[in-house]
């Protein structure tokens, strides 16, 4: 299971800033991303199942959450439509293909010369 680390208000599909593999790595991310922001960590209340943490700025709590924000790498691709297959163009036999849109433009796309390469 990993988490990805990205700033939440992003316009389209937000940029992964970074990947974990633990959610004690991710939350240190985000603590560091959010403070080097200007944001300052006010207060934490845990719950059963997951951590509450309030943001502010100039000593006013603006938002729950700061602007960078952890979650599941599966539940990122699921709500920002990553798993959604798309056409490509096959570079050596000219076939359209369809792939993940995670995997434009990646190692894995046919479309592209890294892929022959290898």
């Amino acid at each position: 299971m990993a988490f990805v680390l990205f700033h939440r208000k992003e316009k389209g599909t937000p940029h992964v800033l970074r990947r974990y593999e633990t959610l004690t790595g991710a939350l240190i991310g985000m603590r560091v991303s959010n403070r080097q922001a200007g944001w300052t960590r006010r207060a934490t209340r845990c719950y059963t199942n997951q951590t509450h943490m309030e943001w502010c700025r100039n000593e006013l709590i603006e938002y729950d959450y700061g602007p960078y924000v952890v979650m599941y790498e599966r539940d990122y691709e699921d709500r920002y439509g990553l798993n959604d297959l798309v056409e490509v163009t096959s570079l050596m036999s000219g076939q359209k293909v369809q792939i993940p849109r995670k995997d434009v433009g990646t190692c894995v796309d046919p479309s592209t010369e890294r892929y022959w390469t290898m």
